[in-house]
């Protein structure tokens, strides 16, 4: 789903910033540095790949059936949406950044900011728990007529190895940020 998509971009980049928040002290560009590069790398070749295979997969699911995928631009699925799902990963990351440069390292308010996206993201996926998780369908008509996520075999299995390949590929990051940082 889009919103889960973009979401988590952006949380990853917070992650990621708190991850490296000792070495990120010490570096002056929010723009230029090795950490928000990687990040990019992770959200343009790992997460953004997987979020098209998706989208392309399921589109009316993606969208939470709100429109039809046939009356949109096909830019709009094939442009726009993964360059957001990019730079909310990168602004994510930024503001993180920002603020351990101005806090001087304390990171109280993006793990405020983590925990609020977070809180909100919840109460949306509660709220729109018909959309996403009781019918899943890649057509938009007809949709309430469509199986639980849990009977969408092929779906589940694609959101089982996809997500498997970004958590294994992000803790991998992780465990490397956090290590350079003990170690720098």
């Amino acid at each position: 789903m889009l919103p889960a998509d973009i979401t988590m971009s952006f949380v990853v980049g917070i992650f990621l910033a708190l991850t490296a928040r000792k070495e990120l002290r010490n570096i002056d560009s929010i723009f230029y540095n090795k950490y928000l590069c990687i990040t990019l790398l992770w959200t343009g070749v790992i997460f953004m790949p997987s979020t098209l295979l998706f989208l392309y997969d399921w589109t009316a699911w993606n969208l939470m059936y709100y429109t039809n995928p046939a009356e949109l631009n096909s830019y709009i699925l094939t442009i726009f949406f993964p360059s957001l799902i990019v730079a909310m990963g990168a602004s994510g990351f930024m503001l993180t950044h920002h603020l351990i440069r101005k806090k001087d390292g304390k990171c109280y308010l993006p793990v405020i900011i983590l925990i609020a996206v977070i809180i909100l993201f919840c109460a949306f996926l509660i709220l729109t728990l018909d959309r996403w998780f009781f019918h899943v369908s890649a057509e938009f008509e007809g949709w309430k007529g469509a199986p639980c996520i849990i009977d969408s075999q092929g779906l589940l299995m694609n959101l089982v190895i996809v997500g498997g390949i970004n958590v294994i590929s992000l803790a991998y990051i992780l465990h490397r940020f956090f290590t350079f940082t003990q170690n720098a």
